[in-house]
């Protein structure tokens, strides 16, 4: 609907203003090629939304459902672990969207981290491990996602899995709340 009304003012931009006819007629069939790929996008289903969570929807709620999880918990940990960059490698080499370290990806059975289906079944896996391993406590999971669960069960919280797992929870509860 705002595509639709963007594009019926830029034309009637197009027509009121003070163009040459040449001009006018050469804006006209650039805005007219845009719509129809935009109605052309729709028509076929695609989403044509710049919003990059949409398209890894249909994945968190298959995850979502497998696992047993809140696919709004899965959404908050893809964003603050990549941002929905499924080609995101942090400074200690955890790789996607669910940034899975290589040892952590090869014990879920992920052969490629890069692959969103792939990296948010096998990040959701371990997510519900980490729930089970911690009796359903949800911060300290969400530590252990982000430090290791060894650290965890020794008592070592590291300051930024601290603030990680914060922000996990509070970008959850917000979106449980909408």
């Amino acid at each position: 609907m705002k595509n639709l009304v963007f594009f019926l003012i830029i034309i009637s931009y197009l027509f009121t203003c003070k163009h040459a006819q040449a001009d006018l007629v050469k804006d006209f069939e650039t805005l007219a090629m845009i719509f129809r790929s935009k109605i052309t996008s729709y028509s076929k289903g695609k989403s044509t939304s710049r919003k990059p969570y949409t398209r890894y929807w249909n994945y968190i709620l298959k995850a979502g459902k497998k696992y047993k999880l809140n696919p709004y918990l899965i959404y908050s940990v893809i964003k603050h672990e990549s941002n929905f960059d499924p080609y995101a490698v942090s400074h200690k080499n955890a790789q996607g969207l669910m940034q899975l370290m290589p040892d952590t990806a090869k014990m879920l059975n992920v052969n490629n981290s890069f692959n969103p289906a792939q990296n948010i079944d096998g990040g959701s896996r371990y997510l519900r491990q980490m729930i089970n391993t911690f009796d359903g406590n949800l911060y300290k999971a969400l530590l252990a996602y982000n430090a290791g669960p060894n650290n965890i069960a020794n008592g070592i919280y590291p300051r930024e899995s601290k603030v990680y797992a914060k922000r996990v929870l509070n970008e959850y509860i917000r979106l449980k709340r909408i």
